[in-house]
């Protein structure tokens, strides 16, 4: 890439290429980007905890978008809206994917309630 960047343009431009902030940039936008794919398994911890519901994901969904266009713009290196998509378009999908999750941990930990109720309930009768 920075090959083809050093060729490209005319010969009046010359290209002053850091190796500091080159790497300093790719470093936070993987880090951040690494950080953001994280969410499905924070949305499993916080649901298996009790904290998080696919409930409250779905009421807050429209946030979530805004918010993710707000990362997009500010992690992506470039202002136009294509870019832009390209990055919150994953975070969108992570975003779903954490309500499944949620819902799959919450109805588990449930039906393990219940079977846990039922058997209290039967020992309860079984000591009267």
């Amino acid at each position: 890439m920075l090959g083809f960047s050093s060729d490209f343009g005319l010969e009046e431009i010359k290209n002053q290429i850091d190796v500091n902030n080159y790497f300093s940039f790719f470093s936070i936008t993987l880090l951040a980007s690494g950080m953001l794919f994280e969410l499905p398994m924070i949305s499993y911890i916080l649901s298996k905890v009790g904290i998080l519901t696919p409930q409250f994901l779905r009421k807050y969904r429209r946030h979530g978008i805004l918010i993710m266009m707000i990362l997009a713009a500010m992690l992506t290196p470039t202002t136009d809206p294509f870019s832009m998509m390209i990055f919150a378009t994953p975070l969108f999908g992570l975003y779903e994917i954490s309500i499944w999750i949620s819902k799959f941990t919450v109805g588990k930990r449930e039906k393990a309630k219940d079977e846990a109720e039922k058997k209290q309930e039967e020992e309860d009768k079984e000591q009267e």
